[in-house]
C-alpha cells in the first residue's frame, strides 16, 4: 500500500507499508517500528498484541509530549489489554488500536494536522 500525504520533508512520514515492512522517509524497516514526527525506531516486540505491557512502550514514550498513541496490531485488529490502555491514560496519552495498515494511514493524517502523535506498528506476518 503506497501512502503519499503532503508533509514537509523534516517529518517522519510513512510512505508505504506491506508484509516486508515500512518505508519511512526513504528508509526501509523490515521490523515493527515506533514512529513520531521526528524519529523512527525499531520497536522490539513480537507476538500477540494482547500480551503487550506498558514496559513495551515505556522507553519509546518517555520524554515525548504525546497526545495520541496509535497501536497497529498487524494484519488484523486486536484490542490491547485494558490495563495497558489505562496506564497510558494515567500518563496523559490516549491510545487507539487498529490494524497496522489503518495505523499507518491514521498516523499520516494526524501528523498532517499537526497533532502530537506516535504510532507503534507491528509488522504483518
Amino acid at each position: 500500500m503506497k501512502l503519499s500525504p503532503l508533509l514537509s520533508k523534516d517529518k517522519q512520514v510513512i510512505k508505504a507499508y506491506d508484509s516486508s515492512g515500512f518505508d519511512v522517509n526513504g528508509k526501509h524497516y523490515n521490523a515493527s517500528i515506533f514512529v513520531t514526527s521526528s524519529q523512527t525506531e525499531i520497536w522490539n516486540v513480537e507476538g500477540d498484541p494482547q500480551k503487550l505491557k506498558y514496559s513495551d512502550f515505556e522507553e519509546y514514550i518517555s520524554n515525548k509530549n504525546l497526545d495520541v498513541l496509535l497501536v497497529g496490531t498487524g494484519i488484523k485488529f486486536v484490542m490491547i489489554p485494558q490495563q495497558l490502555r489505562q496506564s497510558m491514560r494515567n500518563v496523559g496519552i490516549g491510545v487507539e488500536c487498529m490494524d497496522t495498515a489503518a495505523g499507518c494511514r491514521t498516523y499520516n493524517i494526524l501528523l498532517s494536522e499537526g497533532r502530537s502523535v506516535a504510532a507503534a506498528l507491528m509488522i504483518a506476518g
